[in-house]
């Protein structure tokens, strides 16, 4: 053994000669590149382990191979260099070239010395770095090439969307460094490094010139990136410990970021994240030394758990079941429902393709049985020149916990396995203790819709940031995004909704948390109810404190501040009565839906109104809080003794209301 590994190092000392560490010089007056794709998975309220685990995990199962239906597998350990020979190929590497770079950016101190540390990770089944390293669309160009593009989609049917998020892997590396080495073929390898710097800085020689960020270790010829057997090999003993023999991919991470990256941490965000593919035996992650697959990750939620409250087995065993349409009893809604009948009307029995269906029925068998029941959704998909695609749905399933612990309602939406975890209005409004929901998207062309619409970071959908024009017809794809988001809340509401039809006392019981029994002095009550409780300032894009705003008890009709809302279509106009003692003061104003209810501020979420997404076209007398622009509410303050305020963009089937509180202003 210790021959050869002194053969590989002479060799290796040898070839490595043709390596360096290579970047553009550019002239600032044309180019000065700071790397704004750091900034896309820096995300505060997401710890480094989960951002890591989740894009991870996500490159790992869009490199699957296609020829097969073996799992991919992923491994993870940690490597220390510290001892001969291996010391020395890490200085190699890690040399002072681009340490240099390194001290130049600000990303090493002068008192930087290296741990010898490193990440290694390796996967298998995969496809490996393959393709052409000039085409911008294949896979190794799009690793060490190509940067972020938030604009379209770097992959095609897949959980990745804009080719950010190798970013959120390199920062396992405190030098945001990583060394390849991919097997795309028989024999056939290949070997780069890379390196990410914070920022381009000023040449030394040419104070004209700067030193870009992007750095590369590679030959001269920046094309030639193969290596042979024997080559392979040296790096089998010296850097990668694995003599690979299929496709896939080893990389090596320099100076491992170990503090936020605890074998814990990664083992239960990886379950939290991707239990879905987990479980079904689509891939198995060895995480330093402990292999979470679809026979142990049950056991390791015990130990370590999944970082969520309310992602427990009973709901990972529902969401596994309601993917694989394993459900004790499916509806279907009808293909014909036109995205206008949705928009502007509740689900009632016409909406769904077996006319008799049972509301009480459906209650019974949720909440008594402990039925898993579960809604088919047709939509229609247009491509970019208006030819639709036929046969592609959605699934909505609703299942109580087994135990019941009064926790609140609780929903996963998946585009494939990506879990958007912030899309959370769709659960959060139906306020009925332990339910369970999901919405689940399988299907390869409404997946690529969808992704069109997703962040960066795969934890939310933005409609306004569509980057499918030429794929999908905006407007046709914008009504297939509200289905997605809307229809699990309309078909709750479908079974919990105050009806002729329905004997609302014999259903108190069943949904505990929602007040059945009113009668109906009590609700004609609610609009003349004048007590407002005093309202939480510390609104987060109108996803939590807003919940609670919407569902006080409005205030009396009143002209002692706004006159009652001009309106014509999707167009709002707000005027206030004309007075010197409104000036200074400073209110929220909460718009709310008519049709939704007899009260028009409850049971709001940002899909029936979404005020982030519509234009404050005109104002006058008034400054608005731009801050303060929740899904359904705003701040303003007043500045003469009469304002107006015009916002455009509304859904124009609904006719609006109006409420204000009068805040209080700072001194």
């Amino acid at each position: 053994m210790e021959s050869n590994l002194e053969k590989s190092r002479i060799n290796f000392q040898s070839w490595i000669k043709e390596y360096q560490w290579d970047w553009e010089i550019k002239n600032r007056f044309y180019s000065n590149r700071g790397p704004l794709e750091k900034d896309v998975f820096n995300i505060e309220r997401y710890e480094d382990a989960e951002i890591f685990s989740r894009e991870l995990i996500q490159n790992a199962l869009d490199a699957k191979v296609e020829y097969n239906n073996k799992p991919v597998v992923l491994n993870l350990e940690i490597v220390d260099f510290s001892s001969r020979p291996f010391r020395g190929i890490y200085d190699k590497l890690v040399n002072i070239d681009i340490l240099r770079l390194l001290l130049d950016s600000k990303n090493i101190k002068d008192d930087f010395f290296p741990t010898y540390k490193a990440l290694k990770i390796s996967d298998y089944n995969t496809t490996g770095l393959s393709g052409s390293v000039i085409d911008d669309k294949s896979n190794w160009y799009k690793y060490f090439i190509k940067i972020g593009n938030l604009t379209e989609l770097s992959k095609q049917d897949k959980l990745g969307s804009a080719n950010l998020g190798k970013i959120a892997v390199w920062k396992s590396s405190n030098l945001w460094m990583v060394f390849a080495r991919s097997c795309i073929g028989d024999k056939k390898f290949r070997f780069q490094g890379r390196c990410l710097r914070d920022d381009d800085t000023p040449d030394k020689k040419n104070p004209a010139d700067i030193n870009s960020c992007d750095v590369y270790f590679r030959k001269k010829d920046p094309e030639d990136v193969e290596i042979d057997s024997d080559k392979n090999s040296d790096l089998s003993n010296l850097l990668f410990s694995d003599h690979r023999t299929s496709t896939g991919t080893d990389f090596i991470f320099p100076e491992f970021r170990a503090g936020s990256l605890s074998k814990s941490e990664v083992i239960k965000f990886a379950i939290k994240n991707w239990f879905k593919a987990i479980a079904e035996n689509r891939i198995r992650i060895n995480i330093f030394g402990d292999e979470i697959n679809s026979e142990s990750y049950k056991g390791l939620i015990q130990k370590y758990g999944t970082n969520h409250p309310d992602l427990d087995e009973d709901m990972i065993d529902f969401a596994i079941d309601a993917s694989n349409e394993n459900y004790d009893k499916q509806y279907t809604l009808k293909k014909s429902n036109s995205i206008e009948k949705y928009r502007s009307r509740s689900l009632s029995k016409d909406f769904f393709e077996d006319l008799n269906i049972d509301e009480k029925l459906l209650i019974k068998n949720i909440q008594k049985e402990g039925k898993h029941i579960q809604i088919k959704v047709p939509v229609k998909i247009k491509n970019a020149k208006g030819v639709p695609f036929e046969n592609d749905y959605f699934l909505v399933s609703l299942k109580m916990r087994t135990t019941k612990t009064k926790r609140p309602s609780f929903g996963l939406m998946f585009r494939q396995d990506q879990i958007l975890w912030e899309e959370d209005d769709f659960y959060r409004s139906s306020n009925i203790n332990d339910l369970m929901i999901c919405i689940i998207s399988n299907s390869p062309h409404l997946n690529k819709l969808l992704t069109h619409f997703e962040e960066p970071s795969h934890l939310k959908f933005n409609k306004r940031k569509f980057k499918g024009k030429e794929d999908f017809d905006r407007a046709a794809a914008e009504h297939v995004l509200y289905l997605f988001r809307n229809v699990a809340n309309k078909f709750i509401e479908f079974l919990i909704k105050e009806d002729e039809e329905i004997n609302t006392n014999a259903l108190s019981d069943v949904f505990p948390s929602i007040d059945l029994n009113k009668d109906q002095e009590e609700e004609d009550d609610d609009d003349d109810d004048d007590e407002l409780e005093e309202p939480d300032d510390d609104d987060d894009d109108g996803d939590s404190s807003s919940d609670n705003d919407q569902n006080k008890i409005p205030p009396p009709k009143t002209e002692k501040l706004l006159k009652e809302p001009y309106q014509n279509g999707g167009l709002v106009k707000l005027t206030s009565i004309k007075s010197e003692e409104i000036i200074g003061k400073r209110i929220k104003i909460i718009l709310g839906v008519r049709k939704i209810g007899k009260n028009p501020f409850k049971n709001l979420d940002r899909f029936k109104i979404d005020l982030t997404e519509a234009t404050f076209s005109d104002y006058e007398g008034c400054d608005i809080v731009t801050s303060s622009i929740s899904f359904n509410s705003f701040e303003l303050i007043i500045r003469e003794e009469s304002f107006s305020v015009t916002i455009e963009g509304l859904e124009p089937a609904y006719a609006y209301a109006n409420k204000y509180i009068e805040m209080e202003v700072e001194s």
